[in-house]
């Protein structure tokens, strides 16, 4: 709520209807902001609080057909490896469309 609050509120984009329903068009606030952990507490000392935050979230009892707790990033992070390694899927349709633009042009993919 605080996020939604600051993101939705502040920007005017977190209109809801009285069902509890976005507005149409009024989805995509933003709330950006830097903080300088240092002027809070020492960065070793939050690092660690967040260490040991992480692993309290991650020994969470498993819910039926969950196999891993997983926290912000972790999955994002998993898939960047994954597609370093194996490369970025391109549907079919999406990888002509490539070739064609690039035809035009007399290139190749190979080019790149």
């Amino acid at each position: 709520m605080l996020i939604d609050t600051l993101a939705g509120g502040l920007s005017g984009a977190g209109c809801y209807t009285d069902a509890g329903m976005p507005m149409a068009g009024k989805t995509d606030g933003v709330f950006p902001v830097a903080v300088k952990i240092e002027a809070f507490t020492p960065l070793i000392e939050f690092q660690q609080s967040i260490g040991r935050l992480v692993h309290l979230v991650k020994s969470s009892p498993l819910a039926p057909g969950v196999t891993k707790v997983l926290v912000p990033g972790e999955l994002e992070e998993r898939t960047r490896r994954h597609r370093l390694r194996e490369g970025i899927p391109i549907e079919p349709t999406t990888w002509h469309a490539l070739e064609q633009i690039l035809g035009r042009f007399h290139l190749a993919i190979e080019d790149f």
